[in-house]
């Protein structure tokens, strides 16, 4: 209920699924996610990165005052991922795996019943946010592609020192695989 007043593009996000999400500096982002949408009149994946001030959200509901000005969001291509991970090491983010994921959910594929769109990004996306607390800008966006070993999605990522000291994420299983 407290939601249900928020623009549509936002309110329809946060009630998604296997959204990525990273808290930095009282900011929760969250990217993707897959849901059903009402204005689109079908199951999607969402483009957009959306910022909330965590601790004046909690006050605000707290004390059941307005919630508006505590989220912020933009549409963004490279975000249309669902079931990925998001990592942020020397304040740059990594958007890695995950995949685009259209239409309603069929397991007995994508020709059989209402169909659907899948596909994996098999990508690292590397960026960072520029955030004024008025507005999210991307820069620096690159992106890394490996159609063999980032084919996943629903996996866990962590943060890992490798042996010779450099920081990194290790990636941990996820499915699928690429000729399975």
């Amino acid at each position: 209920k407290i939601l249900s007043g928020l623009p549509t593009a936002l309110f329809e996000q946060l009630q998604s699924t296997n959204q990525e999400f990273i808290q930095r500096d009282g900011m929760l982002y969250i990217f993707g996610g897959y849901g059903y949408s009402a204005a689109a009149g079908a199951h999607q994946t969402f483009p957009n990165l959306t910022a909330i001030n965590v601790d004046s959200l909690t006050n605000a509901i707290v004390n059941n005052t307005a919630i508006d000005s505590y989220f912020r969001q933009i549409e963004d291509v490279h975000f249309k991922v669902t079931g990925g991970q998001i990592g942020y090491l020397d304040s740059t983010f990594y958007l890695v795996g995950g995949q685009l994921f259209d239409g309603s959910y069929n397991p007995m594929g994508p020709d059989m019943g209402p169909g659907f769109t899948q596909v994996y990004s098999e990508e690292i996306r590397k960026f960072k946010i520029v955030d004024n607390k008025e507005s999210l800008i991307i820069t620096n966006y690159t992106s890394i592609v490996d159609t063999d070993e980032l084919h996943r999605r629903d996996y866990n990522m962590s943060p890992q020192f490798f042996p010779n000291g450099e920081k990194g994420f290790t990636v941990f299983s996820g499915v699928f695989q690429k000729t399975v």
